[in-house]
């Protein structure tokens, strides 16, 4: 897989409307994933760890 995780080409934009996503929703799908991204990688490189 070669798509950013957001923006035009990212998951939301491509792999939302093959979930059943309305072109209504995306943009919201888009931006939640934008704001999780520093989230998930702050904790993936300082050792983080859920368990």
């Amino acid at each position: 897989m070669n798509n950013p995780l957001h923006g035009p080409r990212g998951a939301a934009y491509i792999f939302g409307p093959q979930k059943g996503a309305t072109p209504e929703i995306l943009a919201e799908f888009d931006q939640g994933l934008r704001s999780f991204l520093p989230k998930w990688y702050c904790r993936s490189w300082t050792g983080y760890s859920a368990n």
